[in-house]
């Protein structure tokens, strides 16, 4: 929720719905509701949401950020990755046909089958981590995970707007290591 004042005095309660357009005062007054940008901005709030700011920090290899294991504070240049899944795309199956009565005006009845429709989008992201190796396996527990997760400023935005996110440390393909090869003889 985000705040605007009436020309009266009165600070009117809005949400980021109501951006661009007009309230109701108490008075009687209509008041203009600013851009979303604007009433973050004015809230101390990023205009960007957070997945757009972890998308351009990914992107330009800003992330993990600090120098010290998010789990025991010691330095560390160690990084592990967290599977984020925030949203997920859902295929709707249709009801089926449907019954055009817009033709019965024109003496015709007509048929249609609806289609499948999407709803939602993907958002998942592979989050890095700055955790030295003696404290990742204890990511594996959720709310340690979460914890390393919510002391990342940008994570912490992330996971305040899904607070219901699919968290998981990303191991790598189990059962595949690197082996050298012997010298032969």
């Amino acid at each position: 929720m985000y705040a605007v004042q009436c020309k009266c005095g009165a600070v009117r309660p809005v949400s980021a719905t109501d951006a661009g357009g007009r309230v109701a005062c108490a008075c009687g007054r209509e008041v203009v509701v600013p851009s979303l940008s604007a009433l973050k901005a004015s809230a101390g709030q990023s205009a960007m949401s957070a997945e757009v700011r972890i998308e351009q920090l990914l992107a330009r290899g800003l992330l993990p950020e600090g120098t010290t294991c998010l789990v025991c504070r010691r330095a560390t240049n160690d990084v592990a990755h967290c599977w984020t899944v925030c949203e997920r795309e859902r295929q709707v199956q249709a009801a089926g046909w449907k019954v055009g009565y817009l033709g019965l005006v024109f003496g015709v009845l007509s048929f249609w089958k609806e289609r499948d429709r999407t709803e939602g989008r993907d958002v998942r992201f592979r989050l890095p981590l700055r955790v030295c190796r003696d404290c990742t396996d204890q990511l594996r527990e959720a709310g340690v995970l979460k914890t390393a997760l919510l002391e990342v400023p940008v994570y912490a935005g992330l996971l305040d707007k899904y607070p219901d996110a699919d968290l998981s440390l990303d191991v790598g393909l189990a059962g595949l290591t690197r082996h050298e090869r012997e010298p032969g003889p």
